[in-house]
């Protein structure tokens, strides 16, 4: 490819900068208001404690080319605040321009704020007036920014400068490093990784710009499966439905590098690979999710359960096996909140007989859901459409069974659902009974 100018690189980035706030109106529907959960002011991807051994997001960025490319002008993402104030000078080295993406204004605004103050630090020890400066700077746009948000930022500050190691504050040198590189373009978006049409919208102005995304950090992003679910609406057979969906609208070199982080169970952890295993590792991560709420469930279920489980006080019943009788327990109980997102999510990846053996319950269940989600490259299944039917009670039940009553399996095998030969067939017969 013919290398690209300095003078070429800084008119793309002029123009794409004005593309950006051209189509900012694009992303507006996400409001102070809406956002009333913890505020996450800074990256809390670093470890805190011994057992957070895996949890180093500095180690992604490490990850980075030392050089940026000659022919391709690079965008690095970041969730939220990032791990920028870490790794700035790696940002800079490796990519043309950062983007800052998160579905919360508040954060961003506090994000154009701090690193406006940290350009016009003049030594790494003023850091506690840099934090003061930004905490005015964003009362001045948002007067009713309370005392418990400005502890929240002071808190999560100081964990962070603590955590993460070679933050810009923590040395002379890697002060320097950062005013080196300071004028790094940086740009906040306020989107949703959930919503087609904000990935859409923003694709759109990369590849007008002929930009690509070398680096992308999507933190614990996926770990809320429910929220893309509920953001997302099926009502036909689609393919492969799965949490990073609409990821894959963006750009990407084909180098491209992604870092995502586990923040939720026993487990904490930072992964980072390349984009085309992406969809693999941040499902894994979904689905993780998705089993501890079913083990949640469980043990609010846990009593009634054990007695359909194990009653014997019904010789007919005590014929069929665990998973019918959990199929028997559901059918008679109210539908579950989180039963639609479980269902789709892990539909997103069963074999096209799974999909028949939830489609057969489906066509009996008349309050289950939507049909099931076919995953991309699988043969579609035959069977008509059954309107407002599929994979409720029964996927489930299933991931109820196997995720709880048996004992979970931790190197991935888990991903796809799997009943016995014996199972399915007395669920078929089952099926037909009720």
């Amino acid at each position: 490819m013919t290398p690209v100018s300095s003078a070429s690189k800084s008119q793309q980035t002029t123009q794409l900068l004005y593309d950006i706030q051209q189509n900012l109106p694009k992303f507006g529907r996400y409001t102070v208001d809406m956002c009333l959960w913890r505020n996450h002011w800074f990256s809390n991807e670093f470890k805190e404690k011994p057992s957070e051994w895996g949890l180093q997001l500095a180690e992604s960025f490490a990850k980075l080319p030392e050089r940026k490319s000659l022919s391709e002008y690079r965008i690095a993402i970041l969730t939220g605040e990032g791990g920028l104030s870490q790794a700035i000078p790696e940002l800079a080295d490796s990519s043309d321009m950062t983007l800052q993406l998160d579905c919360n204004p508040l954060t961003l605004q506090f994000q154009k704020c701090f690193l406006a103050q940290c350009r016009k630090a003049e030594k790494y020890t003023d850091k506690q007036k840099v934090l003061d400066r930004a905490i005015e700077q964003l009362q001045a746009v948002h007067p009713d920014l309370s005392e418990c948000q400005v502890g929240e930022i002071r808190d999560q500050f100081q964990r962070y400068t603590t955590g993460m190691k070679r933050h810009l504050f923590s040395s002379a040198e890697r002060f320097a490093e950062f005013k080196r590189c300071q004028d790094h373009p940086v740009q906040q978006i306020c989107l949703n990784y959930f919503v087609k049409e904000d990935l859409a919208t923003l694709s759109q102005i990369l590849k007008t710009n002929n930009a690509v995304v070398n680096f992308i950090n999507m933190s614990n992003t996926c770990e809320y499966p429910s929220d893309f679910y509920q953001l997302n609406t099926f009502r036909n057979e689609v393919d492969g439905v799965t949490p990073s969906q609409h990821l894959h609208q963006l750009p990407f070199s084909k180098d491209a590098i992604c870092a995502f982080s586990r923040l939720f169970g026993i487990n904490f952890i930072t992964v980072t690979c390349p984009v085309d295993k992406m969809e693999k590792h941040l499902y894994a991560a979904a689905i993780d999710q998705r089993d501890r709420v079913l083990k949640r469930l469980s043990q609010k279920y846990h009593d009634p359960l054990c007695s359909k489980l194990y009653d014997a006080k019904d010789p007919k019943s005590n014929e069929l096996q665990a998973p019918t009788k959990i199929f028997q327990f559901f059918a008679e109980h109210p539908r579950l909140k989180e039963s639609e997102w479980i269902s789709r999510l892990t539909a997103a990846h069963l074999s096209q007989k799974e999909i028949e053996e939830l489609r057969s319950h489906g066509e009996k269940d008349q309050s289950a859901l939507p049909p099931p989600v076919i995953p991309s490259g699988r043969p579609k299944c035959n069977a008509p459409a059954v309107p407002n039917s599929g994979p409720s009670s029964c996927a489930l039940i299933n991931y109820l069974f196997s995720s709880n009553i048996r004992t979970v399996r931790s190197n991935g095998d888990h991903i796809t659902a799997h009943l016995a030969p014996s199972e399915v067939q007395e669920l078929r017969t089952y099926k037909q009974e009720i």
